[in-house]
C-alpha cells in the first residue's frame, strides 16, 4: 500500500480507536568531543555510543501513529555542530536536528515532536537553551558516518510497526567544543493497539485486491 494512503488510513482508525503510548530508554551517556586521556576538547566526531539504541519489544504489532524525542540533560558548548538522526526498525532514517541553535549552548532536555509550536532558530545568540521543537534542520551535512536520511520529519514513521531497535547518532560536526546527554535519551511511541492494528491489515488487503481489478 503506498504510504501516503497508510497514513491516511491510519489517521483515520487512531481518530476511532484508543491509542496506547510506549516509551523506551537508553540511559547511557552520549559524550563527544572530550579527549578520553586529558578531557581537553578535541576534533569533530561521533558520540561514544554511535549508534544508541532503544529496542521496543511489546509482543504485539503496534502501528505508529506519533513518535516524540527527547534527549535528557544536554550540554554543548555550541549547539550549530551538531548532526543527530534516528533510524526505526523499518529502516526509516531522519534528521532531527543539523547546523541549528548557532552558537547558543544546549543546555538541559531536548525533544523533538511534529507538534510542537517552531523549530530550534538557525542562529543563537549565545544563550543556554532547552525545550520542545520540530526537527529542525539547516545547511548541509558534513558527516559519511552516520547513515543518510531517507524521510524528512518524524510523521514518516507513522503506518511503520513500532517493535524493533531504534537507533539515534549523535555527531559533532566542528572541532573545538564538547557536550553529552548524560541521561541519554528516550522514544514515545504513540501506537494503534493489536485490534486496530489488525483491521488496518484487513484494509490494506482490501486495497490491494481492488487494485487488481
Amino acid at each position: 500500500m503506498n504510504k501516503i494512503l497508510m497514513t491516511a488510513i491510519v489517521a483515520g482508525i487512531a481518530g476511532t480507536a484508543s491509542a496506547d503510548v510506549i516509551t523506551g530508554s537508553n540511559n547511557a551517556i552520549l559524550e563527544w568531543g572530550i579527549s578520553p586521556t586529558n578531557g581537553s576538547a578535541v576534533t569533530a566526531g561521533a558520540a561514544t555510543l554511535f549508534p544508541s539504541d532503544i529496542v521496543i519489544a511489546n509482543g504485539a504489532t503496534n502501528i505508529i501513529t506519533d513518535v516524540n524525542v527527547t534527549l535528557k540533560v544536554g550540554a554543548h558548548t555550541w549547539a550549530d555542530d551538531m548532526e543527530i538522526s534516528l533510524r526505526s526498525p523499518s529502516g526509516t532514517i531522519i534528521e532531527l536536528m543539523r547546523d541549528a541553535g548557532g552558537n547558543d549552548n544546549i543546555a538541559g532536555v531536548l525533544t523533538f515532536d511534529d507538534q510542537a509550536a517552531g523549530m530550534i532558530a538557525d542562529s543563537g545568540t549565545d544563550v543556554d537553551f532547552s525545550g520542545t521543537f520540530m526537527t529542525s534542520i539547516y545547511g548541509a551535512s558534513v558527516t559519511s558516518t552516520a547513515p543518510a536520511a531517507n524521510a524528512v520529519g518524524l510523521a514518516a514513521f507513522n503506518g511503520e510497526n513500532a517493535n524493533g531497535t531504534w537507533s539515534l547518532f549523535v555527531f559533532d560536526d566542528a572541532g573545538g567544543d564538547t557536550g553529552a546527554f548524560t541521561d541519554g535519551w528516550n522514544i514515545e511511541l504513540t501506537v494503534i493497539p493489536a485490534p486496530a492494528s489488525a483491521v488496518l491489515l484487513g484494509l490494506g488487503g482490501i486495497a490491494a485486491i481492488r487494485r487488481r481489478r
